[in-house]
């Protein structure tokens, strides 16, 4: 497939890249913050966007996976989580404050990893 235009990012070595995306994937690794993952992913996504020439349809017809995996494992993790200050409970679904932060956050790292390996290989 014929990418809309050739960017810088086409033309950077891979090794440099395969650099880069693994140390971001270790910095991302040791990040608890969620509204610092938050910020993270809204830079990786404007770089994917502006750096990888892909017209922004396409982006986000690849990048549908990945937002049902951010659903279904944030979902998962906030309806069938642990925690002390319950917000919501019928039978055995429990919604708690710690549920709801740990879930967005695995999502988010999840989003952000997708994002990364968008990065790396820019003809998606």
């Amino acid at each position: 497939m014929e990418t809309t235009r050739e960017t810088w990012v086409h033309r950077v070595n891979p090794i440099s890249k395969l650099g880069i995306s693994v140390l971001l994937f270790v910095c991302l690794l040791f990040l608890h913050n969620p509204s610092i993952l938050f910020y993270i992913l809204i830079l990786l996504l404007l770089n994917i966007l502006l750096l990888s020439g892909q017209s922004i349809f396409r982006f986000f017809l690849f990048l549908l996976p990945f937002l049902f995996i951010f659903v279904s494992t944030s979902s998962s993790m906030i309806l069938f989580g642990q925690g002390e200050n319950i917000w919501w409970q019928f039978g055995l679904i429990k919604i708690s404050e710690e549920s709801f932060y740990l879930g967005i956050h695995i999502g988010l790292r999840a989003l952000s990893f997708a994002l990364i390996g968008f990065f790396f290989y820019p003809d998606y």
